[in-house]
């Protein structure tokens, strides 16, 4: 065997790259992504004529390609692609020496490309799967002499092109999480499931897609093309940089943090715990799940409250009578269970947009250096001033519209730590959508809508709501889990303690 049948013959093993990386590798280089397609296709198109046709055509192209992904990447996403489509085209015209393969190895090629270049994260795992999958049926088809017949190569041509493409999204999909470092393809609900998305604070300039850091003054994510409209600052003129991180090491001595317990306000919050209910209603159920974070007494007499609602509403539909004795068995358990502060109560606090610090003696929190409801009172002033900085600036009567609104909100709140808090918080950037989310998995729908009106009320306190302003309330309005009117009612409200939901009610 000569050195050109072993090259040629070990082009079956483009199939793993192409097939499992195709994606990852474009997009991670689109030299190399285009290098390899190249040599695939020319490999694909020449092997009919003769192996040593075969591998001049597949380094030409190989070379010839990379040089268009060294002028632009897009470019090498457009022939990586546009590969495919040629091969296949030419394969199912009879070969490229024909003029009905080389017309269709031409046309669907820049259709492909086409795609490719417009729509990348779409077309690519598609396209450089179907390559591997259509590469391996010309190199078996040249080893066999072109013997089976013309019905039994279109039969396996169209076989190889639907299990490969299948394959490849199945996979293809996964392997781009490598390292963080292409767009994902992964829907972002997905990745949260699997713990893929980097973990980034409410300080953290990080984009809600893929993870990756981003400018917060950019409109989109220069990595993935992701709206960052709910990342803001920090102020023109802020000392404050984007390098802040989420304290999710909790020490091993941590007994408690010191903020009061939202339910008693008498005790720090020593832990964070889900609850779940059900309630049956003939022909369906409701299924809710809750975060409560307090004292442990506090979370176990709310847990076992929901326990007991329970007993008495779960049972009310098939469905229902099956899932009611495990969520009566968890809630009564998880709140006999005094866990202390974990990495989910550090996150929790943390996307709440609430600084805070560990207690190693729960002693040592005095509930009178705080005020009442300090919880909720932290993460509306985070929503606030995220709201305040949406144009990039610290406007005074926003700023004054900050503390009027939480003074009226929390009358014995200390006027100056609120003061230092806007502007401390007005010096960082802000994850305004973490916080949004964080808040959500805590507050009632009352809460919610109390932390949309806040945020609100700051908007048009300086007269008028810009773009950046609505986009950034409509960003929190979606991770409050409110509807689309909320931001229209919330604009037209006050937060004053006769038209705004109690505090109370909203953890």
């Amino acid at each position: 065997m000569t050195l050109v049948d072993t090259l040629v013959g070990g082009s079956f093993y483009l199939v793993l790259p192409l097939l499992v990386f195709g994606y990852w590798l474009t997009m991670r280089d689109a030299r190399i992504g285009a290098a390899i397609a190249g040599y695939a296709l020319g490999v694909g198109v020449g092997v009919g004529v003769g192996k040593p046709i075969a591998l001049a055509a597949g380094v030409g192209l190989a070379a010839a390609f990379a040089g268009v992904a060294h002028v632009d990447d897009r470019l090498g996403w457009g022939v990586s692609a546009g590969a495919a489509g040629a091969l296949l085209g030419a394969v199912a015209g009879g070969g490229a020496a024909t003029l009905v393969g080389a017309g269709a190895a031409v046309a669907l090629g820049l259709a492909v490309g086409a795609l490719a270049w417009k729509f990348p994260r779409g077309t690519l795992p598609i396209a450089t799967s179907v390559l591997g999958g259509v590469l391996v049926v010309v190199l078996l088809t040249a080893q066999d002499g072109g013997g089976g017949g013309e019905t039994t190569i279109t039969n396996g041509l169209a076989a190889a092109v639907a299990v490969s493409a299948l394959v490849g999204l199945m996979i293809q999909p996964w392997s781009a999480e490598i390292g963080d470092s292409v767009p994902p393809l992964l829907p972002l609900r997905v990745r949260n499931w699997f713990d893929l998305v980097p973990e980034g604070g409410v300080e953290d300039a990080v984009c809600p897609n893929c993870g990756q850091r981003v400018d917060p003054g950019a409109p989109y994510c220069g990595n993935c093309d992701a709206s960052l409209a709910g990342i803001v600052g920090p102020a023109d003129g802020a000392t404050g940089d984007a390098t802040g991180t989420t304290v999710t090491d909790v020490p091993d001595d941590a007994v408690a943090v010191d903020i009061p317990c939202p339910e008693c306000g008498d005790r720090p919050i020593e832990e964070a715990a889900t609850g779940y209910g059900v309630v049956g209603m003939l022909l369906a159920y409701r299924w809710s799940s809750r975060t409560v974070m307090g004292c442990h007494q506090c979370n176990r007499s709310r847990l076992w409250g929901l326990a007991g609602k329970n007993l008495l509403l779960g049972w009310w539909s098939i469905a229902s009578l099956f899932a009611n004795p495990f969520t009566v068995l968890w809630n009564l358990g998880r709140g006999a269970v005094n866990r202390g502060p974990t990495t989910k109560l550090a996150r929790t606090l943390a996307e709440s947009g609430v600084d805070f610090r560990y207690l190693a003696d729960a002693s040592e929190f005095d509930a009178s250096d705080y005020g009442q409801h300090e919880l909720l009172q932290r993460g509306l002033l985070r929503l606030g001033v995220a709201v305040m900085v949406a144009d990039g600036h610290a406007d005074p009567s926003e700023a004054a519209a900050i503390r009027d609104n939480a003074l009226e909100l929390f009358p014995d709140a200390d006027r100056n730590a609120i003061e230092g808090r806007v502007t401390e918080y007005a010096n960082a950037t802000t994850n305004a959508a973490k916080v949004a989310d964080g808040l959500a998995e805590t507050l009632t729908r009352d809460g919610r809508q109390l932390a949309l009106r806040f945020a609100a009320q700051v908007a048009v306190a300086d007269g008028d709501v810009d773009d950046a302003e609505a986009q950034l309330l409509a960003t929190m309005a979606d991770e409050l889990e409110l509807d689309d009117g909320a931001v229209q009612n919330a604009i037209g409200s006050g937060v004053s303690t006769e038209t705004a939901p109690d505090p109370s009610a909203a953890l």
